[in-house]
């Protein structure tokens, strides 16, 4: 995946704040502006529900994560400061080339 690549290379930018394990998923669907449940991030990291609440406190308390919503509908967005390391670390999409040099399929160009 592109956005787990991207967010490795923002790592070092990151520094010591972020070990690069469990949360590296949490952390690069939200610099690439996905909300992250505490649910959804239990499942992908595999782990309990205590475990995942306070992941997701210490990256608040870090400034990587903003909540959104209380209670049961709290999710997680990516802070400023998490967005801005995402995009000075971004990779462009490559251009592809197009598949014809006309607009027109082959033997229907007018005129």
């Amino acid at each position: 995946m592109r956005r787990v690549s991207e967010f490795h290379t923002a790592l070092a930018t990151a520094g010591p704040y972020i070990d690069g394990g469990r949360t590296t998923f949490a952390l690069a669907d939200a610099a690439a502006g996905y909300r992250i449940r505490n649910a959804t991030y239990r499942s992908i990291a595999e782990i309990t529900d205590q475990v995942a609440s306070r992941d997701l406190k210490l990256l608040v308390q870090s400034g990587f994560l903003v909540p959104d919503g209380e209670k049961r509908g709290r999710a997680y967005v990516g802070s400023p400061m998490l967005r801005s390391i995402r995009e000075r670390t971004r990779e462009l999409k490559p251009q592809s080339a197009p598949l014809f040099e006309s607009p027109y399929l082959p033997g229907f160009e007018p005129g």
